[in-house]
């Protein structure tokens, strides 16, 4: 209808409309329309990128090479990339070191307007430990899989050894118990003053926060009353990234040892987890980001440090190699992709190196903006 109005009553030429949509397959159930409608008329649909092509094209004077015609096989070489980086022990570590303990974020004081809300979300949360066991919450299975990675024997939430169960409180089950130290590990998830933050609602976090801390005390009296060790952790010392540096001191000053596990044989775990497959994606879709926002790696990194977030910088580690390869292959075959495509063509045109007398710019499902 637009394009008829357009030249039928305007007396726009076809060459004066750019008409544009997204896919391929929209462009081609638009040209058959168009070639219907509007037999022996020049009007042309394109995608971006086509349109992006042929700008570099009249501007180069020869359109580029384009690398990966189609997502899969981007992500087949992202893949081979992933696979060859792995056979480096240092990558190997850092790969394993960001399953360990930045998979997931840490969410310190979670956005629940209420407790119902929470409780829902901690029903369907699955905090899974190398060893697949279910924790409660993904600082758990930090310390689970810290254990792990130290060659600790443990057991999670396994009976107190001595009869606790009251009319008021159920058997003592501590978090974690290291049977050839005879030791105790709970993890308080409390902030340095002592308060528990379930939800947005303060009433009800002030509440529970002292009822926490009843808990608390209730616990560190059981260990006193029945000479066991116990060591303690607390939500603040994620929060600060300290967690791991004070878990190890207080292990070491009540005797324990460590020893490091062959990292291989943790990255043969998480193959049968199904999260390898997942990394992979992720490198794909971030990679994208990247490209599409004009982030070099220089620029990448320089972002995530300046914020100073451990998850951020422990991903970068895995994904800033990956990115390297990518962009060299790009080099070496000299070819570019379709984020370059599209970001040379806009700066092609921003400096006037591109010329074309499109009176009407008209976009197929233009929402999708």
């Amino acid at each position: 209808g637009k394009l008829a109005y357009l030249t039928e009553r305007v007396g726009i030429k076809p060459e004066e409309i750019l008409l544009l949509s997204f896919t391929g397959r929209a462009v081609d159930e638009l040209t058959d329309r168009i070639n219907k409608k509007f037999p022996g008329k020049n009007i042309k649909a394109q995608t971006f990128h086509s349109f992006g092509l042929s700008i570099l094209g009249s501007v180069l004077g020869k359109k580029p090479d384009l690398a990966f015609a189609s997502n899969s096989p981007k992500q087949k070489f992202l893949n081979e990339q992933f696979e060859s980086l792995l056979k480096n022990n240092k990558y190997l570590t850092f790969v394993v070191d960001y399953f360990a303990y930045y998979l997931k974020p840490v969410v310190l004081e979670p956005g629940f307007n209420n407790l119902d809300d929470y409780y829902k979300y901690i029903k369907t949360e699955r905090n899974i430990t190398f060893r697949r066991e279910q924790v409660k919450s993904q600082q758990e299975v930090m310390i689970a899989n810290f254990l792990y990675m130290h060659g600790l024997k443990y057991s999670y939430e396994l009976p107190y050894s001595h009869e606790t169960a009251t009319s008021v409180y159920r058997q003592y089950k501590p978090d974690f118990y290291l049977p050839d130290y005879d030791i105790y590990i709970e993890h308080f998830g409390i902030n340095r003053a002592g308060q528990v933050h379930f939800s947005q609602n303060k009433s009800q976090n002030t509440s529970l926060s002292a009822k926490y801390r009843t808990d608390m005390e209730w616990k560190r009296n059981l260990h006193k009353k029945y000479n066991t060790k116990l060591i303690e952790t607390f939500s603040y010392e994620f929060a600060e990234h300290t967690w791991k540096e004070n878990l190890k001191n207080r292990l070491r000053s009540v005797g324990v040892t460590f020893s490091q596990p062959d990292p291989k044989e943790v990255y043969s775990l998480l193959e049968k987890s199904g999260n390898i497959r997942e990394i992979t994606e992720l490198f794909s879709t971030f990679l994208d980001l990247c490209k599409s926002n004009s982030y070099t790696l220089p620029k990448l990194r320089e972002r995530i440090w300046s914020r100073r977030n451990a998850r951020e910088m422990a991903f970068y580690e895995i994904f800033s190699p990956i990115y390297q390869s990518y962009e060299d292959h790009l080099n070496e075959t000299k070819s570019i992709d379709f984020h370059d495509m599209l970001i040379k063509a806009a700066d092609f045109i921003n400096r006037g190196l591109y010329h074309a007398n499109y009176k009407y710019i008209i976009i197929d499902e233009f929402q999708d903006f």
